[in-house]
Parts: structure tokens; sequence; C-alpha cells
């Protein structure tokens, strides 16, 4: 893989400005902002999705559900964004993130074969629901989020429905 392979990594991207989250607090404060180049949604969209099907994939004796169920809730939460819903319908783009992961992160266990052949796995066992489950209530109680997050229930049952719509469409 050479280095535009290696390029397109980055791609789609796009520049945003930034601010300090303490900024709204104290407006009378000129706080500075950033343009920093980031991955576009879709692209983490599918970046998260696929990391959520390996980690669904992984032997019960390699898994660790410690500080993962971000990455379900963050899909949860970017699965019901408008380019959330773009994402699902480019599968280029999940293509792209595949032939990546395959080079860069390969694992006998993976599939990334499946992904857009109609066996993307969102959803893990129950065991390690349970585990994901207790990841999720402890990053809740440690204060991780702004705002008052959904239940891991609806987190599940949403990436549930996603995952179930994205297989239909392969």
């Amino acid at each position: 893989m050479g280095i535009d392979e290696l390029r397109r990594g980055l791609d789609p991207s796009e520049i945003v400005e930034i601010a300090p989250d303490i900024a709204s607090f104290v407006p009378a404060v000129a706080l500075p902002t950033a343009k920093i180049s980031v991955l576009s949604l879709k692209r983490t969209f599918w970046e998260k999705a696929t990391l959520i099907h390996v980690e669904c994939r992984r032997p019960t004796e390699k898994r660790s559900a410690n500080r993962l169920s971000r990455h379900w809730y963050d899909l949860a939460c970017l699965a019901d964004h408008k380019l959330g819903h773009d994402a699902v319908v480019d599968r280029r783009l999940l293509d792209d993130v595949v032939q990546l992961k395959q080079a860069f992160f390969y694992s006998s266990y993976a599939g990334y074969d499946r992904c857009n052949a109609g066996g993307l796995q969102l959803i893990p066992d129950d065991d390690s629901l349970g585990a994901l489950q207790s990841d999720y209530a402890a990053m809740r109680s440690a204060g991780m989020f702004y705002a008052d997050p959904p239940e891991f229930g609806a987190i599940i049952e949403r990436l549930r429905r996603l995952e179930s719509l994205i297989n239909q469409k392969a």
C-alpha cells in the first residue's frame, strides 16, 4: 500500500473551527480558536462501525469492555445525524475503510470482508453486552457526558436497527 492509499485513510476530511468549552461561560473573555482538519462524520461513522464489528467478533479470551462502550454510544449518536444517514448509503467509503483496516489492523477474527456483504455485526453476545453495560454505567457515573445520556438499552436497540438497515443495503 503506497502513500496515496494511506492518504485515503484521512478522506473525506474537513476544516472546522474549534473553541475551548469554557468560552461559552465567559463570553467577555476573547479566548483563542483554531482551525483544524478532522475526519468527516461519514468517515468516523464507518470507522466506528467497523471497530465495533471487530470487537463483536473478538475471541472471548481476548475481550475487554474497558472504555469501549463509548464507541457504541458514539455510533448511536452518529446514526441519528443526517451525515450518519448519508454514510449508510456510501458503501464506497465503507470499502475504503475496510481496505485500510485489512492492511493495517488485520486480525484473523476481524471478518472485515463481511462488513459490506450483509454481515456487519454491531451487537455482541450477551456476556459482552453485560460487560459493555457495566462500562457504560461507569462512564456515566464518572461524568463523561455533558448532558444526560440515553440508557444503555436504548443505544443497543438503536444499533440493532442500524445493523439491520446496513446489512439489508449490502
